[in-house]
């Protein structure tokens, strides 16, 4: 309420709340904008602040800078992610894998030594962004490219869920095998995933998965 309250001077709002102005936010516009925003009080959201520390977040274009809406707004609904990091520079083994069904902060999640990303499951369309991931249904769909479902389904004679290939992913993720494997990989690009071409492995692997992810 004090934020939005344009009868205090941005001086005492920014010694108050120690904020600075950065790129892309100012705090006279942030106040400006807010102040004239009758749904000020409806952009409380949950995030994972930290592995295991779920907060909230005032999340709105006008109070987080560089908020990625574009990602983040499929984390408002109903979905699952997987977070890792691309390039880590540390000299301890790359761990650095969780999963969240909230948005999550990008910076220090893991380590001081790169940049969290995070891969939604499930993509949900609306009408103003509706084509931004090219699609144009109005249901959500898997965040997955469907050349996945389709070599899957060609080896295992079955379609796998969306959660079943995620569970999997991560139940990878976590193998020691994996990790030194592509331990020297792992440090300078995405994570890449091999699938098996066994049936059994890869629903075993799944459950292992999903009881990491619970």
């Amino acid at each position: 309420m004090q934020f939005k309250n344009l009868s205090l001077t941005d001086e005492i709002i920014k010694e108050a709340f120690n904020l600075k102005d950065t790129r892309g936010w100012k705090l006279p516009l942030a106040r400006r904008k807010l102040s004239e925003d009758k749904n000020w009080d409806t952009y409380y959201q949950k995030i994972l602040y930290r592995p295991f520390d779920i907060r909230h977040i005032y999340y709105t274009e006008n109070m987080v800078d560089w908020g990625r809406p574009e990602i983040m707004r499929h984390m408002l609904e109903e979905n699952i992610s997987i977070c890792f990091m691309r390039q880590y520079s540390g000299s301890m083994a790359y761990s650095h894998y969780i999963v969240s069904e909230h948005m999550v902060d990008n910076r220090t999640f893991f380590s001081s030594k790169g940049i969290i990303l995070q891969a939604p499951l499930y993509i949900y369309p609306n009408e103003q962004n509706k084509n931004l991931f090219n699609h144009s249904k109005t249901e959500k769909e898997p965040n997955i490219e469907q050349l996945v479902f389709k070599k899957l389904e060609e080896i295992y004679k079955r379609t796998p869920t969306p959660e079943e290939i995620l569970y999997y992913i991560y139940s990878i993720f976590y193998s020691n095998i994996y990790r030194e494997t592509y331990a020297a990989f792992l440090k300078i690009d995405f994570p890449r995933v091999p699938f098996t071409a066994d049936e059994n492995l890869f629903r075993e692997m799944g459950k292992l998965g999903k009881q990491l992810a619970d």
